[in-house]
């Protein structure tokens, strides 16, 4: 039960598989022996480090997985001390040199305008004006879009399981419905996505080395989407909501009317509308341009009238 629902929600199935495998015995047996007491959760996970040492991987592959049979025990809402696994284990902190930095809304209108595909844009763009995680956005399907007057996407939580909804600009909408299908909205696998959106950054020349990794990745439009709420002073408690954030008070005391809900996300949609106040922009802009140009015409012609004039008035006086 716990491992097949895990599966469904989780995108690294490839590497639970072999996680799975380590186990002493069937996962859902170990979490039910677990959950009553039977079984020590932290002998469960040095048996599976102790496998995975024996198939020769290395220190920061094995925290990996590691990582994974964490996320894995806090779904079946069991919870690990980090300090008893670091006594118990005695293994090497991994040190993280990746430092994505969030996009600007410029960068943004040019990843999607210069997508090759109408996927590609269509991923760029849900993801940076939803916030959601990569994972999160793959495993979306058209069934999961609610169309009515507040749209927005049942998204299931990649971290806990849970289910919530994010909202859904009117502008992503009209894009959104001009692909309407069945079944899954995206074909892409996560390392297809990430290795599709490096080639488009590259050939933009939107990214730069910082230490070991890159400054851009994905997951930078998750950062976009934070930032931009930031700057428009939207409650932090609807950007915690709206992101899928594990937090006590979002999760036990922040329940918000839908009315409430709506009244926020009107103020938010307008800090992620990425094209059409822009695009109205530049359309005044040049309507400005034209009137300025027919006024400059005006005025050669009233120049070129008032010359005349002046020339047969003088003729007249002679």
């Amino acid at each position: 039960m716990w491992k097949e629902r895990f599966l469904r929600v989780c995108d690294r199935r490839w590497a639970l598989e072999r996680l799975f495998r380590c186990f002493p015995d069937d996962p859902d047996k170990v979490v039910a022996g677990i959950r009553d007491g039977e079984i020590d959760p932290y002998e469960v996970v040095s048996h599976v480090v102790e496998r995975l040492r024996e198939d020769g991987l290395a220190p920061k592959t094995i925290s990996f997985y590691l990582y994974l049979l964490k996320r894995f025990f806090l779904f079946c809402d069991i919870e690990l001390s980090d300090k008893r696994l670091k006594a118990k284990l005695n293994l090497k902190r991994v040190k993280n040199v990746r430092r994505d930095r969030a996009l600007t809304i410029d960068e943004v209108r040019r990843l999607v305008s210069m997508a090759h595909s109408p996927q590609l844009r269509l991923l760029v763009w849900l993801m940076a004006t939803t916030g959601l995680r990569i994972s999160e956005a793959l495993s979306l399907s058209w069934e999961d879009l609610i169309l009515d007057d507040f749209p927005r996407f049942k998204v299931i939580s990649a971290k806990t399981g849970d289910i919530r909804e994010v909202p859904v600009t009117r502008e992503l909408l009209q894009e959104l419905l001009k692909m309407k299908g069945s079944g899954k909205i995206f074909s892409y696998s996560r390392f297809s996505a990430s290795n599709t959106f490096s080639k488009l950054l590259e050939r933009l020349g939107m990214r730069k080395k910082v230490g070991k990794g890159y400054d851009v990745h994905l997951h930078s439009l998750r950062k976009f989407y934070k930032t931009r709420l930031e700057e428009a002073g939207i409650n932090p408690l609807f950007i915690e909501l709206w992101m899928g954030h594990v937090s006590g008070v979002v999760h036990a005391y922040f329940k918000p009317s839908k009315r409430m809900e709506i009244e926020e996300w009107r103020k938010a949609e307008k800090a992620l509308t990425l094209f059409s106040e822009y695009e109205d922009r530049v359309v005044e802009r040049k309507r400005i341009e034209e009137l300025e140009r027919e006024i400059e015409a005006i005025k050669r012609i009233l120049t070129d009238v008032l010359a005349r004039l002046e020339s047969s008035h003088s003729r007249r006086a002679a």
